[in-house]
């Protein structure tokens, strides 16, 4: 788990780095919102891409585990 939570810092990170100096409050007088929302809809992008493949890795160990236990099953019967 800590491996995604890693990635994903990583991501967002990136894309603040790339956007360094933008003013993000919607309230402020220098705050361009394409750019909000531009920078909004990478992180959510950064978001989905780590939760995909934090549910697929689960995905995949929780068959690798029922298929263990069948085999194990298999092999006491």
């Amino acid at each position: 788990m800590t491996k995604y939570v890693e990635k994903l810092t990583q991501d967002i990170m990136g894309i603040l780095e790339k956007n360094c100096g933008k003013h993000y409050h919607k309230e402020c007088k220098n705050a361009d919102t394409a750019v909000i929302h531009a920078t909004e809809e990478a992180i959510k992008d950064a978001i989905h891409s780590n939760l995909n493949s934090l549910f697929l890795f689960l995905t995949e160990s929780a068959v690798i585990r029922a298929r263990k236990q069948e085999l194990e099953r298999a092999k006491n019967e």
